[in-house]
């Protein structure tokens, strides 16, 4: 009797302590889970807000290097206008210096060609410096402070607006003087050899030729100036916004629609099979029943904790 009596209180103990370990088990647990559950939600709440500032750094990234390409297209073709001006101006003072008319030609001629000569070598003097002036302003262009103020009073965020009000009237006078300056260095290289061949080398088929041809050569030369137009962006109703507006009304729409809906989306994506596990983990936690703990006793520990394995708890 005594020794029945001492097995069920050792039964009822036993049972006692596996049901005790079996609920601070179950809370160490959901505390846990918890706090994973938490760490998780913040570290895709980080994870968004970085690819946000990212993706916002990228595209005015990407901004700055547009700008800065489109600054050194321009700055090289100027350069460019610079070296062929100045290798005009220097055909002008080579013709200058060397080219001597022959003595006993009409004074008309002698006019013609003083005229035309000092027009070629004036005009082609004030193209090259209207296209210095050009590269200095271009040059003052500041790509990393978009907010600088400059002597108009104006803020240019972009380098066309900037181009167009300090650059681009220079420009065109910079092409037309080069342009009537070409001409004129050409028509008194072609008096002069005119000259030479009737006075010097007595030789007037040559001289028709080379004013024929030359005079040819001019002719295409004036077509090409007039007709041939340079080739420019088609403006309508649709493209006649400036790279400026273009490039904020990307970057606007970009940021605040495009980023937001695709790291919306994985965010989403993300959440929703994470709750869905959640929620199966939580299920098998809080639906726990404390009769599969406590049907039977001692042989029958081993078989609740399986069970509790396969719900989740371990």
């Amino acid at each position: 009797m005594i020794a029945t009596a001492a097995g069920v209180i050792n039964a009822a103990q036993s049972y006692l302590q596996h049901s005790s370990s079996i609920d601070i088990s179950n809370s160490n647990t959901n505390h846990q889970l918890k706090q994973n559950l938490d760490f998780n939600k913040q570290n895709l709440k980080q994870n968004k807000d970085h690819h946000v500032i990212q993706y916002s750094h990228s595209l005015m990234a990407a901004k700055r290097e547009a700008t800065r390409d489109m600054w050194a297209q321009i700055n090289h073709k100027n350069q460019t206008h610079i070296i062929m001006q100045t290798l005009l101006f220097s055909c002008g003072f080579a013709l200058l210096v060397e080219g001597v008319l022959p003595i006993g030609i009409t004074e008309f001629i002698v006019c013609l060609y003083s005229v035309s000569l000092s027009l070629s070598i004036l005009c082609t003097f004030i193209a090259l410096i209207c296209s210095i002036k050009v590269q200095s302003r271009i040059t003052r262009f500041n790509i990393s402070l978009k907010h600088q103020v400059y002597t108009s009073g104006k803020k240019y965020l972009n380098f066309d607006a900037y181009y167009k009000d300090y650059c681009y009237k220079l420009k065109i006078f910079s092409r037309w003087f080069n342009y009537i300056g070409v001409l004129f260095l050409f028509v008194s290289g072609t008096i002069l050899w005119y000259s030479r061949f009737i006075y010097i080398y007595d030789s007037q088929v040559a001289a028709i030729l080379f004013v024929v041809i030359n005079s040819i050569a001019l002719v295409i030369i004036i077509y090409i100036i007039y007709i041939v137009k340079s080739v420019k962006p088609y403006k309508n109703s649709t493209y006649e916004r400036t790279n400026s507006e273009i490039t904020d009304e990307i970057t606007d729409e970009i940021t605040d629609e495009i980023t937001d809906e695709i790291v919306n989306e994985t965010y989403n994506e993300t959440h929703n099979g994470s709750y869905a596990n959640e929620e199966k983990m939580e299920e098998g936690l809080y639906n726990t029943d404390d009769s599969d703990t406590g049907s039977d006793t001692g042989s029958d520990t081993g078989s609740d904790t399986g069970s509790n394995i396969r719900l989740g708890i371990y």
